[in-house]
C-alpha cells in the first residue's frame, strides 16, 4: 500500500504541473500589484507541489484547531482545555521576553533582527535556567525602558498565535479526533493507533 489519498493527490498534481500555476499569467502578460508585491508571477522553479502542500496545511490548520472547541461539550475536559490555553499563553510570554535581549544584541552588532527568531529557536535547546534568566532579563529591560514595547508586542502576538494554534491541534488530536475501541470492535476503515 502506497500512502493515503492526500499523498497520491499531491504527487499526481505535482507530476502533471510541477511549475507555478501562474504560468498562464506570464503567457498572457497578466500582473497584479498589491502592497508593493507583484502577484500572478510565474516561477520557473518546480515548487508547485511544495506550495500546494504548505498552502493546504495552512488552510486546514485553523479548522482542525476549531475542532478542539467541540471538546468543550464534555465537562471533564473543560479544565484541561483552559489549562492548555494558560500554559500556551505563559510560554508565549516567556519566549517574547527572551526575544527582547536577543534582538537588542543583534541590533547592536548590526545583524538583521528577523534572525532573532532563528536565534531564539537555537536558544530553545539551552537549559531551562538559562531560558528563565533571559526572560527575566527581557522583563527587567522592558520595565526599565531599555527595550521598546512594540517589538515585544509583535513577538508576543506571533508566539501566542502559533503556540495556541499548535496547542489546540494537540488537544483536538488527543480528545476529539480519537476514539477508544477494543480491537475486536474495529470495522473496515478504522485505523488503530
Amino acid at each position: 500500500v502506497w500512502a493515503g489519498g492526500d499523498v497520491k493527490l499531491f504527487t499526481a498534481l505535482a507530476a502533471l504541473n510541477p511549475f507555478n500555476p501562474f504560468t498562464l499569467g506570464a503567457l498572457l502578460h497578466l500582473s497584479f500589484q498589491w502592497g508593493g508585491m507583484e502577484f500572478f508571477v510565474a516561477s520557473t522553479k518546480p515548487i508547485f507541489m511544495l506550495n500546494l502542500f504548505v498552502g493546504s496545511v495552512l488552510m486546514m490548520t485553523p479548522y482542525a484547531a476549531l475542532l478542539s472547541f467541540s471538546a468543550l461539550r464534555k465537562k471533564h475536559l473543560r479544565a484541561e482545555f483552559v489549562e492548555v490555553l494558560k500554559k500556551s499563553a505563559m510560554v508565549s510570554l516567556e519566549w517574547a521576553l527572551i526575544l527582547l535581549p536577543v534582538q537588542f544584541v543583534l541590533e547592536k552588532i548590526s545583524i538583521f533582527w528577523v534572525l532573532a527568531f532563528a536565534v531564539v529557536f537555537l536558544l530553545s535547546f539551552l537549559p531551562k535556567i538559562v531560558q528563565h534568566a533571559l526572560a527575566i532579563m527581557g522583563a527587567i529591560g522592558l520595565l526599565a525602558g531599555i527595550f521598546p514595547v512594540s517589538p515585544f508586542l509583535y513577538a508576543l502576538a506571533i508566539f501566542l498565535f502559533f503556540k495556541v494554534l499548535f496547542a489546540l491541534l494537540s488537544f483536538s488530536r488527543k480528545h476529539v479526533l480519537t476514539q477508544q475501541k477494543k480491537i475486536s470492535e474495529l470495522q473496515e476503515g478504522d485505523i488503530p493507533g
